[in-house]
C-alpha cells in the first residue's frame, strides 16, 4: 500500500511536467516564428492543439483508469509522451509541430489525470483539500521553472532542446512509477460505454461538481492566456531577451506556488469557503489595478508585473479549494471525475490559448480586461457550486 507521503511525492514529480507543457517553450515563441517561417498566431496555436490533445485524452483515460487502474494508464501514457516530445523536437515545419503537440497533449493527459485521481483515491475531506493544494503547488512548479529552463535552453541550444528535455523528464519519471507505485484504485468499475456516459451525465448535472470545476477552469484560463500573450509583449514590444522572459515568468509562477503554500497555512485555522472569498476579492482588486495601470501608463514591465504577481498569489489560494468542491464527493469514480474535471479545465485553457492568439500584444490592456472578466466568472461558478455542495 502507498503511504500518503509517497502519494504526494509522486504528485510532486509528475505535476511539474504537466505544468511545463505550455511554459517550457514559451521563451522560444519568437525564434519559432523565424525558424519555421510561420506566423505568431500559428506558433501560439501549438498551445491550443496541445490542450485539445490533453482534453480528449482525459475524456477517455479517466473512465479507463476506473476500470484498469491508475498504474496501467500512466505507464502506457508516459512512453507515448516521450515519443511525441521527440517528434516535436525534430519538426521541420509548423504543421508537423501542431500535429505532434496534439499527440504530446494526449500523452501528458495520462500523467495529469493519474496525479489527480490518486489524490482522490487516497485522501478525504479536508485532507483532500490539503492534497489538492499540494497538487496545485506541484503543478505550479512547472510554470515556475519551465520558462527559466526554456530560456536557458533557447539561449544555448535553440528551441529543439525544449522538447528533448520533455523526453528526458519522461524517461526519468517512468522507472520510479514502474518499480515503486502500487495501485490506488480499490473498486474497479466496468468499462462499458453506457456506464461511462451515465457517470458523465451524473457529473455534468451535479452543480457542486460543475461549479467547482468551471471555477477552476476560469482560473486556469487566466494563467494560460498569460503564457500565450506575454512572450511577444515582453520580448518584442519591451525588448527583453528569452532568458529574461524566463526569469520574469518564474517570478510570477513562484507567486502562484506561494499562494498555494499560504492556502495550506490558512486551512489550519479557517475554512475553504472563507479562503476562496479572500482570494477572489484579491484577484478582483489586482485585475482592476492592472486595467488602470495599463490604460494610463505607456508599456511598462513593472506596471504589469507587480499587480500580476499579487494576482497569482491570490489565485493560488483559490484554485485548489474549488477543486476540492468539485471532486470531494466522487471518490467512488475518482478517475472519471478527475478526467472530466481535467478535461473541462484543459478545454477552457485551450480556448484561452486560442483567444490569446487573436489578442493584440502591443499592450497589456487586453490581458488585464480578460483577467477581470474571468475573475467574475470564477466567483459566479464557485457560488453556484457552493449552494449545492453536500
Amino acid at each position: 500500500m502507498n503511504r500518503p507521503a509517497f502519494i504526494l511525492f509522486l504528485v510532486w514529480i509528475m505535476m511539474p511536467l504537466v505544468g511545463m507543457g505550455t511554459d517550457l517553450y514559451t521563451p522560444s515563441f519568437p525564434p519559432l516564428v523565424r525558424d519555421l517561417h510561420t506566423t505568431t498566431q500559428l506558433v501560439q496555436l501549438t498551445v491550443t492543439t496541445y490542450f485539445i490533445g490533453f482534453t480528449l485524452g482525459q475524456f477517455f483515460l479517466g473512465p479507463l483508469s476506473d476500470r484498469t487502474g491508475r498504474r496501467t494508464v500512466v505507464l502506457t501514457g508516459i512512453p507515448f509522451l516521450i515519443v511525441a516530445s521527440f517528434l516535436c523536437a525534430i519538426s521541420t515545419n509548423i504543421t508537423s509541430l501542431l500535429t505532434f503537440r496534439f499527440l504530446q497533449g494526449l500523452g501528458i493527459a495520462s500523467v495529469g489525470m493519474t496525479a489527480r485521481a490518486i489524490c482522490v483515491d487516497s485522501f478525504k475531506g479536508e485532507r483532500l483539500a490539503g492534497a489538492l493544494s499540494f497538487f496545485a503547488s506541484a503543478w505550479g512548479i512547472g510554470p515556475l521553472i519551465g520558462p527559466l529552463i526554456g530560456g536557458i535552453l533557447q539561449t544555448h541550444f535553440g528551441w529543439h532542446a525544449n522538447f528533448y528535455f520533455f523526453s528526458i523528464c519522461g524517461l526519468a519519471i517512468f522507472p520510479i512509477i514502474f518499480f515503486f507505485f502500487k495501485e490506488t484504485l480499490r473498486s474497479p468499475l466496468p468499462f462499458r460505454p453506457s456506464l461511462v456516459l451515465k457517470n458523465y451525465g451524473i457529473l455534468l448535472t451535479d452543480k457542486a461538481f460543475m461549479g467547482g470545476t468551471l471555477s477552476a477552469a476560469s482560473i486556469a484560463a487566466m494563467l494560460v492566456l498569460y503564457s500565450v500573450v506575454t512572450p511577444f509583449f515582453i520580448q518584442d514590444i519591451l525588448g527583453y531577451s528569452p532568458l529574461v522572459f524566463g526569469y520574469i515568468s518564474s517570478v510570477l509562477c513562484a507567486s502562484f506556488v506561494i499562494g498555494n503554500l499560504i492556502n495550506r497555512i490558512i486551512l489550519n485555522f479557517s475554512s475553504t469557503t472563507k479562503t476562496i472569498y479572500l482570494g477572489s476579492v484579491g484577484m478582483l482588486l489586482m485585475s482592476i489595478v492592472m486595467i488602470l495601470l495599463t490604460s494610463l501608463l505607456p508599456p511598462n514591465l513593472y506596471a504589469l508585473m507587480v499587480p500580476l504577481a499579487l494576482f497569482f498569489i491570490f489565485s493560488g489560494c483559490v484554485f485548489p479549494n474549488v477543486g476540492k468542491l468539485a471532486l470531494g464527493a466522487f471518490s467512488a469514480m475518482g478517475g472519471t471525475a478527475s478526467g472530466l474535471s481535467g478535461m473541462l479545465i484543459m478545454g477552457a485553457s485551450g480556448l484561452a490559448a486560442l483567444l490569446g492568439s487573436l489578442l493584440e500584444t502591443k499592450t497589456a490592456l487586453p490581458l488585464s480586461l480578460f483577467l477581470f472578466v474571468m475573475v467574475l466568472f470564477a466567483y459566479f461558478f464557485f457560488r453556484l457550486g457552493k449552494r449545492h455542495a453536500p
